[in-house]
């Protein structure tokens, strides 16, 4: 539960700081954890994170304490 209180609430201060930006005038920014990177997990994580933002003009794909894997080529 910490780990996802953290991953929500890291979240919520990078899309906070996007707007606030006075350069970009209101940057708007997604934001994706990813806590693994091999798996069926690690992919519907992804997707969801992604779909979620996917009209935004930036995405933060954060790999932080991630406990790794491969990358699926798609």
């Amino acid at each position: 539960m910490r780990y996802s209180s953290w991953e929500w609430e890291t979240r919520g201060k990078a899309v906070e700081l996007a707007e606030q930006d006075t350069l970009t005038e209101g940057f708007s920014v997604g934001y994706i954890h990813m806590r693994s990177m091999s798996g069926v997990a690690a992919e519907d994580q992804f997707v969801r994170g992604y779909w979620q933002d996917f009209r935004k003009e930036g995405l933060i794909i954060d790999v932080r304490d991630n406990r790794g894997g491969s990358i699926d080529s798609w």
